[in-house]
């Protein structure tokens, strides 16, 4: 079912240090690791053919986000479960043998729980989040949990052949609302210097606590919560060896207002 895969190893420890080489995946990846499959740049052109199947995924963490073969909804690894958030606006338990052509976990272990306020917005949330996570040279993984007064979410209907860019497919989003939910936030935030190989910046999925509602987040105001933070010193990336995989990606620009648009409800 899985394919052999590359697999390059960054070290980051206030700096950034490329080793590539081959790892089994026998061995359980360490606290503090980020596994990223595939590339956002891959993604934004197009590339939303499943390659990995979701249960290697899940050898690689218990907490993480993503997307599904063809975009057929937003990935949502948590406690070691698998959720997908479809465009019908329902959450499903997908097949081990279902596909991801794009994702990444890790072993979520965060620190004492930090208290949320009142009131608090997505905007005001990540400035908290700057704050308790100072260093912008690092990884890091966020575990909020609380009772939400607002929450907007999208997904994206499942796509077809021939593919359009990754910019084209979010225009036929569904937006859902969720008023008075009780639920948890997964979040990454990524470093500048992995711009085209992921997203420099928050990236948030939202799942309720009954696992009926989720999706890619676009905004939140919370009533009450707590959220652990993670940091991640190692970064494991792995691309699919298929020599077709990645042909149509256009390398060397500067996508980040395209990265932006997709990742925000701003059109």
């Amino acid at each position: 079912m899985g394919e052999k895969r590359r697999v390059l190893w960054v070290w980051v420890f206030l700096g950034l240090v490329l080793s590539p080489g081959i790892r089994a995946q026998s061995a359980p990846p360490a606290s503090g690791t980020l596994f990223q499959f595939a590339l956002f740049e891959a993604l934004l052109s197009g590339n939303f053919d499943g390659r990995m199947p979701i249960a290697e995924l899940q050898r690689h963490g218990d907490f993480g986000i993503g997307a599904f073969d063809r975009l057929g909804g937003e990935l949502i690894l948590l406690d070691g479960k698998l959720y997908q958030a479809k465009a019908d606006g329902k959450v499903y338990q997908p097949s081990p043998q279902a596909l991801t052509p794009y994702a990444f976990a890790c072993r979520f272990a965060g620190g004492a729980a930090r208290e949320i306020p009142n009131g608090t917005t997505m905007e005001s949330l990540q400035g908290l989040l700057d704050q308790a996570a100072a260093n912008p040279h690092l990884f890091y993984a966020f575990r909020v949990s609380g009772f939400f007064n607002k929450v907007r979410t999208r997904t994206v209907p499942e796509q077809s052949r021939p593919y359009t860019s990754l910019l084209e497919a979010v225009k036929g989003q569904v937006v859902a609302e969720f008023d008075r939910v009780p639920g948890t936030l997964l979040g990454f935030r990524c470093p500048p210097y992995v711009q085209g190989i992921n997203y420099p910046g928050y990236h948030f999925h939202f799942i309720s606590e009954d696992r009926q509602k989720g999706g890619h987040l676009f905004a939140c105001e919370m009533e009450s919560g707590q959220v652990r933070i993670m940091t991640m010193s190692r970064y494991e990336l792995a691309l699919p060896e298929d020599p077709t995989a990645f042909q149509n990606v256009q390398y060397g620009k500067d996508r980040m207002q395209e990265m932006r648009r997709i990742l925000s409800d701003r059109k």
